[in-house]
């Protein structure tokens, strides 16, 4: 799980795929489309997310000693809040690449040994840990078309704190401008433009969304089993290069999509205006609530 699906607000802003609300100094000079520019507004208070972080996290350690397991809960101060806050920015990019595995801290101790493999017993054991954690289909494919949300303890706890409005239809026709954006025909050559810059740098990749995914898949065993140890320690200093050199290589790529996303969301703004307000009310009132 990357860092983001895992801490509320950010998985908020993640979820929609927002261009502009957060990052590099140069990502303000953005343009905005109505839904973006609106959230780009509102005060994403560090403190406020603190006390949102610490609600999750202590809801997730009660769900997980009702099933016998024992869960140490993350805690973020204001200014780690406001560094992942920070998501896809230079300094971001260069401490947690991608935030997928970089920041894992709830792996049972079992499973965090420089030995590669289990007893059946412990194996055993840290699938039924996972498994409550997450629930079912840890490290399958999220890209289904549907903003991804857990299951298990942290789908407990995200839908006590309101993160139900990121599988409202707003939430989804959102989402799914930020995939129409790829198919335009300006975005398609900055794209290869892209890719070339990350040959140049020893990364054959043909979008972001495949860097990061060749992470993702490779955080996982073929049993399902998160990877650790030395193996997992490898894979992070991979998944930082990986993110620095895609930070370098992105800067027109994300102009110009921000351009074609800013059109798409005026056009989806201008059919669904009242459906949208509605919707923004609710973020607001979920990102004002600590």
């Amino acid at each position: 799980m990357n860092l983001q699906h895992r801490l509320l607000v950010p998985a908020l802003a993640a979820g929609l795929a927002l261009t502009g609300c957060a990052g590099d100094d140069a990502k303000t000079d953005l343009p905005l489309g109505p839904i973006s520019q609106h959230l780009s507004d509102l005060d994403f208070d560090d403190d406020i997310t603190v006390v949102l972080i610490a609600a999750q996290e202590d809801l997730v350690a009660a769900c997980m000693k009702e099933q016998g397991f024992d869960y140490t809960p993350t805690s973020l101060d204001t200014d780690q809040v406001a560094a992942l806050l920070d998501w896809g920015s230079e300094e971001f990019t260069q401490t947690y690449g991608y935030g997928i595995t970089t920041t894992w801290q709830d792996i049972p101790e079992m499973a965090t040994t420089e030995t590669e493999t289990l007893d059946e017993s412990s194996q055993v054991m840290y699938e039924a840990y996972q498994e409550a954690l997450w629930g079912t289909g840890l490290g399958e494919d999220e890209d289904d078309g549907e903003t991804w949300l857990p299951g298990g303890c942290y789908g407990e706890a995200f839908a006590q704190l309101g993160m139900g409005l990121l599988t409202s239809t707003v939430a989804q026709d959102i989402t799914d401008l930020t995939r129409q954006v790829d198919a335009d025909d300006t975005v398609v050559a900055a794209l290869y433009e892209w890719s070339v810059c990350m040959a140049d740098q020893g990364y054959h990749y043909e979008t972001p969304t495949e860097a990061q995914s060749s992470i993702q898949e490779r955080a996982f065993t073929d049993d399902g089993q998160t990877v650790s140890g030395a193996a997992l320690t490898e894979l992070q200093e991979e998944e930082i290069a990986t993110a620095v050199a895609d930070h370098k290589c992105s800067t027109d790529l994300e102009r110009i999509r921000a351009i074609v996303l800013a059109r798409l969301e005026t056009d989806y703004y201008a059919d669904h205006k009242t459906e949208v307000d509605a919707f923004l009310v609710q973020v607001e009132e979920f990102l004002t609530q600590g």
